[in-house]
């Protein structure tokens, strides 16, 4: 099952109408299903506080609403929506790298592991509507509290979010309106339906990976580095980044020095959150 969650019933549009999703609920949130499809929707509303709370009523409830034989599957959450950007063209979609907080000054960065060929791009949360666009970053009012209450809920593999941009410093968001955000979000969907497809390819075991433990495993190490080692290695090799890394470790002559290279390879593997203030 994934669960998307989105602002706005007019950004929720044309996925509800790609997945043919029904209503089931109104309130407190509405909420749109297709178990068959294993795509559930939640249109949260907007802001922080509307996102975390439509994300705990979801987590709070999900066993009880899904079908009997849907119930003990892993569950992926993508947040599909808006943001602005100071540099990027209207339309331009992107998968996030980086989510921060102008308030409490953090940041959350999620494992990148579905497929995906496109661009990524940190957001920088605000509290209320900007047309100041900070350094390197777009601008939104929801990621970043959709990543801090998801991940209470599932794994950072499994926590994913999409953005299309809707304003820059050419076009203003006080511009924008129902039905220009409908139009940017359905411009987009196929993008979207095939990203859903990728983290949908993950969900039913994260971590199942093939990669060759044995050899590893007779170095010298604790049990919690050789958990460590499967850990790392098993992200490398969703995000196909494990084979460039099997030179290093014939080189390696203990399982530290092998959770330090696999460590480096993953971090070179994401892309940092560029800015998380107004001044860049």
């Amino acid at each position: 099952m994934i669960t998307i969650m989105v602002a706005l019933h007019c950004e929720a549009k044309p996925i509800i109408d790609a997945y043919r999703l029904k209503k089931k609920f109104a309130k407190p949130f509405d909420y749109y299903v297709d178990s068959a499809q294993g795509v559930e929707l939640v249109i949260t509303g907007i802001g922080a506080l509307a996102m975390a709370a439509a994300v705990g009523w979801v987590g709070a409830n999900q066993t009880d609403w899904l079908d009997s034989d849907n119930q003990d599957k892993p569950r992926a959450w993508l947040n599909v929506g808006t943001a602005g950007h100071t540099t990027r063209n209207v339309g331009d979609i992107f998968l996030v790298h980086g989510a921060g907080d102008e308030v409490q000054q953090r940041c959350h960065y999620p494992s990148l592991v579905a497929k995906w060929a496109g661009q990524t791009d940190a957001v920088l949360s605000v509290s209320v509507p900007s047309s100041e666009y900070p350094g390197g970053a777009a601008v939104d009012m929801e990621a970043y509290a959709y990543f801090t209450s998801a991940l209470r809920f599932s794994d950072s593999e499994l926590v994913q979010s999409l953005k299309v941009v809707s304003d820059n410093q050419e076009f203003g968001f006080e511009l924008l309106d129902a039905a220009k955000l409908t139009a940017l979000i359905t411009d987009n969907i196929a993008t979207i339906q095939s990203f859903i497809e990728a983290l949908q390819a993950v969900i039913p075991n994260p971590f199942n990976v093939t990669f060759d433990f044995d050899a590893l495993f007779q170095l010298r190490g604790t049990h919690s580095q050789r958990l460590q080692v499967r850990e790392l290695a098993q992200k490398l090799q969703v995000m196909k980044k494990i084979e460039s890394t099997k030179n290093g470790l014939a080189q390696c002559t203990n399982l530290k020095e092998v959770v330090n290279l696999l460590r480096s390879e993953l971090a070179a593997s994401v892309p940092s959150l560029s800015s998380v203030s107004r001044e860049g």
